[in-house]
Protein backbone atom coordinates (compact mmCIF):
# COMPACT_ATOMS: atom_id res chain seq x y z
CA UNK A 1 0.00 0.00 0.00
CA UNK A 2 1.21 3.49 -1.13
CA UNK A 3 0.22 6.87 -0.41
CA UNK A 4 0.96 9.62 -3.18
CA UNK A 5 1.18 12.80 -2.09
CA UNK A 6 -1.22 15.12 -4.34
CA UNK A 7 -0.23 18.46 -5.09
CA UNK A 8 -2.33 21.00 -2.63
CA UNK A 9 -2.93 24.42 -2.78
CA UNK A 10 -0.71 26.68 0.21
CA UNK A 11 -2.31 27.06 3.12
CA UNK A 12 -1.01 30.11 4.70
CA UNK A 13 0.38 29.26 8.00
CA UNK A 14 -0.23 31.50 10.96
CA UNK A 15 3.37 30.61 12.44
CA UNK A 16 6.12 29.95 10.48
CA UNK A 17 7.99 28.72 12.92
CA UNK A 18 5.64 26.02 14.46
CA UNK A 19 7.14 23.07 15.45
CA UNK A 20 5.08 20.00 15.31
CA UNK A 21 5.39 16.75 17.50
CA UNK A 22 4.18 13.81 15.01
CA UNK A 23 3.15 10.73 17.06
CA UNK A 24 2.32 7.82 15.73
CA UNK A 25 3.05 4.04 15.38
CA UNK A 26 1.94 3.29 11.69
CA UNK A 27 5.29 4.43 9.69
CA UNK A 28 3.52 5.29 6.56
CA UNK A 29 1.19 7.78 8.35
CA UNK A 30 3.87 9.25 10.10
CA UNK A 31 5.94 9.41 6.65
CA UNK A 32 3.06 10.77 5.09
CA UNK A 33 2.27 13.52 7.92
CA UNK A 34 5.38 14.58 8.03
CA UNK A 35 6.12 14.99 4.40
CA UNK A 36 3.28 16.94 3.72
CA UNK A 37 4.13 19.48 7.08
CA UNK A 38 7.35 19.59 6.01
CA UNK A 39 6.43 20.95 2.60
CA UNK A 40 4.00 23.41 4.22
CA UNK A 41 7.21 24.84 5.92
CA UNK A 42 6.42 23.62 9.85
CA UNK A 43 9.42 21.99 11.43
CA UNK A 44 8.52 18.37 12.17
CA UNK A 45 9.46 15.95 14.75
CA UNK A 46 8.90 12.56 14.41
CA UNK A 47 7.80 9.57 16.48
CA UNK A 48 6.68 6.15 16.84
CA UNK A 49 5.75 5.13 20.21
CA UNK A 50 4.76 7.68 23.55
CA UNK A 51 8.25 6.70 24.80
CA UNK A 52 10.16 8.36 22.14
CA UNK A 53 8.07 11.28 21.34
CA UNK A 54 8.97 12.12 25.58
CA UNK A 55 12.51 11.59 24.68
CA UNK A 56 12.42 14.13 22.14
CA UNK A 57 9.86 16.67 24.13
CA UNK A 58 13.01 16.16 26.97
CA UNK A 59 15.68 16.72 24.73
CA UNK A 60 14.24 19.27 22.28
CA UNK A 61 15.00 22.89 23.84
CA UNK A 62 13.11 25.13 21.60
CA UNK A 63 9.33 25.19 21.60
CA UNK A 64 6.60 22.71 20.30
CA UNK A 65 3.80 24.38 19.36
CA UNK A 66 1.41 21.43 18.69
CA UNK A 67 1.58 17.57 19.20
CA UNK A 68 -0.33 15.53 16.42
CA UNK A 69 -1.04 12.00 18.54
CA UNK A 70 -2.68 8.63 17.63
CA UNK A 71 -5.17 7.59 19.53
CA UNK A 72 -4.34 3.79 19.97
CA UNK A 73 -0.72 2.93 20.01
CA UNK A 74 1.02 -0.37 21.33
CA UNK A 75 2.78 -0.01 24.95
CA UNK A 76 1.57 1.96 28.03
CA UNK A 77 1.91 5.38 26.56
CA UNK A 78 -0.89 5.36 23.90
CA UNK A 79 -2.25 8.58 22.60
CA UNK A 80 -4.23 10.13 25.47
CA UNK A 81 -1.45 8.89 28.40
CA UNK A 82 1.13 10.25 26.25
CA UNK A 83 -0.51 13.71 26.32
CA UNK A 84 -0.95 14.06 29.91
CA UNK A 85 2.61 13.57 30.78
CA UNK A 86 3.36 15.87 27.73
CA UNK A 87 1.62 18.79 29.16
CA UNK A 88 3.13 18.30 32.44
CA UNK A 89 6.21 19.52 30.63
CA UNK A 90 5.26 21.63 27.81
CA UNK A 91 1.67 23.12 29.46
CA UNK A 92 0.92 25.38 26.02
CA UNK A 93 1.16 22.56 23.89
CA UNK A 94 -1.73 22.42 21.43
CA UNK A 95 -3.25 18.98 20.79
CA UNK A 96 -4.64 16.82 17.60
CA UNK A 97 -5.49 13.37 18.21
CA UNK A 98 -5.51 11.55 15.46
CA UNK A 99 -7.46 8.32 14.56
CA UNK A 100 -9.54 5.63 12.71
CA UNK A 101 -11.22 4.42 15.96
CA UNK A 102 -13.99 7.53 15.64
CA UNK A 103 -16.72 6.50 18.23
CA UNK A 104 -14.02 5.09 20.85
CA UNK A 105 -14.47 6.33 24.67
CA UNK A 106 -10.92 6.77 25.16
CA UNK A 107 -11.28 9.41 22.47
CA UNK A 108 -14.14 10.89 23.57
CA UNK A 109 -12.51 11.34 27.26
CA UNK A 110 -9.54 12.48 25.53
CA UNK A 111 -11.23 15.25 23.40
CA UNK A 112 -12.54 16.71 26.72
CA UNK A 113 -9.51 18.26 27.86
CA UNK A 114 -9.32 21.67 26.98
CA UNK A 115 -6.83 22.89 23.80
CA UNK A 116 -7.57 19.58 21.97
CA UNK A 117 -8.78 18.59 18.61
CA UNK A 118 -9.41 15.87 16.35
CA UNK A 119 -8.40 14.37 13.12
CA UNK A 120 -10.02 11.05 11.27
CA UNK A 121 -7.84 8.54 10.15
CA UNK A 122 -7.90 8.30 6.64
CA UNK A 123 -6.95 11.98 6.11
CA UNK A 124 -5.54 13.70 3.37
CA UNK A 125 -2.82 16.10 3.14
CA UNK A 126 -5.25 19.41 2.48
CA UNK A 127 -7.36 17.72 5.40
CA UNK A 128 -4.04 17.60 7.45
CA UNK A 129 -3.07 21.01 6.71
CA UNK A 130 -6.32 22.83 7.30
CA UNK A 131 -6.95 20.73 10.84
CA UNK A 132 -3.14 21.89 11.55
CA UNK A 133 -3.65 25.68 10.77
CA UNK A 134 -6.86 26.06 12.39
CA UNK A 135 -5.79 24.35 15.60
CA UNK A 136 -2.48 26.65 15.87
CA UNK A 137 -5.13 29.77 15.12
CA UNK A 138 -7.08 28.29 17.85
CA UNK A 139 -4.97 27.62 20.22
CA UNK A 140 -2.83 30.81 19.79
CA UNK A 141 -6.11 32.62 20.35
CA UNK A 142 -6.68 31.25 23.85
CA UNK A 143 -2.88 31.32 25.10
Amino acid sequence: MSLKLQPSRAIPCRRKAATILVVDDDDLVRRFTQTVLKRAGYQVLPAEDGREALQISKQFREGIHLVLCDVVMPGDLAGPRLVEDLMLMRPDLGVVFISGFHESPVLRRALLRPRTGFLAKPFGGQQLLQKVESALGRFDAVG
